[in-house]
């Protein structure tokens, strides 16, 4: 597999130190859930194993902007517009039939996508 820069999770689980080996020299992993619970292994060892590479790890929470709710409309609407202009294009991984929604999040709780699922219906 090609290491990436980038990688958005919002599972982690007990294999969630794997991914670092996923990533490239300064990449870094966003978390924004953890919905399949925390790492098996304890992550500040992991990510000293793996130091030569200078990884990061980031727990997102929209949170951080319930202050600033001005800042977080700004946020989404550049995301959005960004997505409609094509700028933002994940890989297509896999499409599937909406009637294969049970699929799809086996492979994600798997760990196989690069990339994006597209659920047809």
């Amino acid at each position: 597999r090609v290491p990436v820069e980038l990688v958005f999770d919002h599972l982690i689980g007990g294999r969630f130190t794997d991914t670092l080996d996923m990533l490239m020299p300064l990449g870094m992993i966003i978390s924004f859930n953890a919905l399949s619970g925390m790492p098996d292994e304890e992550l500040f060892s992991a990510m000293r194993k793996r130091a030569a590479k200078s990884l990061a790890v980031r727990c997102f929470s929209w949170h951080c902007y319930d202050d600033n709710l001005q800042k977080r409309k700004e946020i989404i609407e550049a995301v959005v517009e960004q997505f409609a202009q094509g700028g933002l294009n994940p890989p297509l991984y896999k499409r599937l039939a909406l009637t294969d929604a049970r699929l799809a999040h086996e492979i994600l709780d798997r760990r196989e996508v690069r990339g994006k699922i597209i659920l047809k219906p």
